[in-house]
């Protein structure tokens, strides 16, 4: 920033513009900070939303912030930057000139033309529907998209006892996040406990007739179902900055310091951008920039992003971990699981599987073994990465 007492922008009211905030006072930045949040919420915890949420009513965590005096506008979208000042356009007409930017504008649920009035799962808003169709006499839900919230909301659905159908058009979905091993037991997982699942089939269709619904597919079957729930992955919030010069291609492009790439690959020294909505290069990606949707990923950034901006070196990059949970397991997730894949190591409870690339670790998921993934994790931190 060019004085160290000015202002700052953070465009984004979840925990990668909250944590900020944090770490922004907690190196001393004494100037104003002033956040601007789309929800109508306070900042909250999102991975509850495809948990607890689901089972429980009114589970919604709020989180507490140790930052003092951030002037938070809710309700309210950046609806472009100016590179320039740097200038913030806000809905409401309001220009707001900052000594630095953040960009913490986070995803949403990706959609398909034909399926908006499908439940999607992102906000407090979609958990609370959701829940509430759930709630009622259980019938058949129809999942489209076999990620990781397909996953969760498979799991909550069958604790109600509904009949659950998973679509998906990949012949073995979540391999690429969990690597082939784990994402097939996964999936056995699921269909010991009733659920269907519909493989390497594409939705042509979904029509809605008073409470029924009919989900075409591309082999030309159909599916009959009382709800119907997308999951089809994230889109980046970038259509603010489509006139800002930014490479907005998959999310906002950084270097590794979180700072902000233009579309000619200038950096933008003001302007850092962090968490769901960040594309960022590190070392241990091999270099590769690549977005991580996961809330330790979005603390992380955080962190490193405010230190840049009062001008302090960076601390060391971690690994990141993150998990999901399939019905009683925890599944934990260490960097990207790709390269070689291992023998399932048996632990006292679950397994472990590692992935390396050229002989040295690159990533690793574990199966209710936290204890061997905090050795691995360590192992990545101190040899790197070469994937």
């Amino acid at each position: 920033m060019r004085r160290p007492s000015g202002r700052v922008v953070i465009v984004g009211g979840g925990v990668a513009g909250l944590r900020v905030a944090e770490a922004l006072r907690g190196h001393g930045f004494s100037g104003e900070l002033l956040g601007i949040g789309a929800e109508d919420h306070a900042p909250y915890a999102r991975p509850p939303l495809s948990k607890a949420a689901l089972h429980n009513s009114g589970v919604v965590e709020v989180l507490a912030s140790s930052a003092t005096d951030v002037r938070w506008n809710f309700g309210t979208a950046a609806v472009d930057l100016d590179l320039a000042g740097p200038y913030v356009r806000l809905d409401d007409g309001r220009l707001i000139e900052s000594d630095a930017v953040v960009i913490a504008t986070g995803v949403r649920a990706r959609t398909l033309p034909g399926m908006d009035r499908t439940l999607s799962l992102r906000t407090v808003e979609d958990a609370e529907r959701l829940r509430g169709v759930l709630a009622e006499a259980p019938g058949h839900l129809v999942i489209i998209g076999a990620g990781f919230i397909g996953s969760e909301v498979a799991v909550a659905a069958r604790a109600r006892n509904w009949e659950v159908t998973v679509v998906d058009a990949q012949a073995t979905p979540l391999a690429a996040a969990l690597g082939p091993a784990v994402a097939q037991w996964l999936w056995e997982q699921h269909r010991a406990r009733g659920v269907h699942t519909r493989f390497g089939q594409s939705v042509r269709s979904t029509d809605k007739a008073g409470t029924r619904w009919h989900v075409s597919l591309d082999n030309g079957a159909a599916l009959e179902a009382d709800a119907v729930v997308t999951g089809l992955g994230a889109k980046p919030n970038t259509e603010w900055l489509g006139t800002s010069g930014l490479d907005v291609s998959d999310g906002v492009l950084t270097d590794e310091r979180r700072r902000a790439v233009t579309a000619d690959g200038a950096v933008a020294g003001d302007i850092v951008a962090i968490g769901d909505v960040a594309r960022t290069p590190s070392a241990l990606t091999g270099g590769r920039a690549i977005r991580w949707e996961h809330w330790t990923a979005a603390v992380a950034d955080a962190r490193r992003a405010a230190t840049v901006l009062v001008g302090l070196e960076p601390p060391p990059e971690l690994p990141t971990v993150f998990w999901t949970d399939v019905y009683q397991d925890r599944v934990q997730v260490l960097c990207l699981p790709s390269g070689t894949e291992s023998e399932p190591e048996p632990g006292p409870r679950g397994f472990c599987v590692r992935y390396d690339t050229a002989g040295v670790l690159s990533g690793a998921v574990a199966v209710n073994w936290p204890q061997r993934l905090a050795v691995l994790q360590r192992e990545i931190a101190k040899f790197g990465v070469t994937t």
